[in-house]
């Protein structure tokens, strides 16, 4: 049974397998790479840790990894560039129908890229048209869920420079929960 957690996770892996030949970005700035998907939302920026000073003399503490900043202090997840370039899969709502026997899930995908190019706006494009071309010329997702038409995607207009963002919401068809009936009372 494709449950709405299943779905976000075959999801995820169908796109990383369809944009895995992408690249985005500058060699000079951070270089080019692959879109990463996430699940729901991208991981929250990390900062370094300082080391409070020993309190005792001469011995140093050990090292700590880097830790996550308090959610108070995050930055909005276009700030974090060690997330680009992305695509953000975030189940919307999900829903049976009157009759009991057709279920649905509303899906947005989040694409974003970042670049200092004037190419920004269509790679951020071509990163939303080759998921939602493969989305529609599969048709059904892990077995089980059906891609419903239309598929909308937006380019935002106005983009947050040097970052480009889109998105696009995806219905499915999913198997729905069937009632048990107890026959014995």
């Amino acid at each position: 049974m494709t449950t709405p957690i299943r779905l976000l996770e075959t999801l995820k892996e169908f796109i990383e397998k369809e944009t895995e030949l992408l690249m985005f970005g500058e060699e000079d700035k951070g270089g080019r790479r692959k879109p990463k998907v996430y699940i729901g939302y991208p991981p929250p920026k990390k900062a370094p840790v300082v080391n409070p000073p020993s309190p005792v003399p001469g011995v140093v503490l050990p090292a700590q990894n880097n830790q996550v900043l308090p959610p108070d202090i995050q930055k909005i997840f276009f700030e974090n560039d060690e997330i680009y370039p992305f695509v953000i899969v975030r189940l919307l709502d999900f829903s049976d129908d009157e009759e009991g026997d057709r279920a649905s899930a509303s899906v947005r995908l989040i694409f974003g890229v970042k670049t200092y190019e004037h190419t920004g706006y269509i790679d951020v494009t071509h990163l939303a048209q080759t998921v939602r071309k493969a989305l529609l010329e599969t048709g059904v997702i892990g077995g089980a869920a059906e891609v419903q038409r239309p598929l909308l995607v937006t380019v935002y207009e106005d983009q947050p420079y040097p970052h480009w963002i889109a998105d696009a919401d995806v219905t499915f068809i999913v198997p729905t929960i069937l009632r048990r009936f107890d026959w014995n009372g």
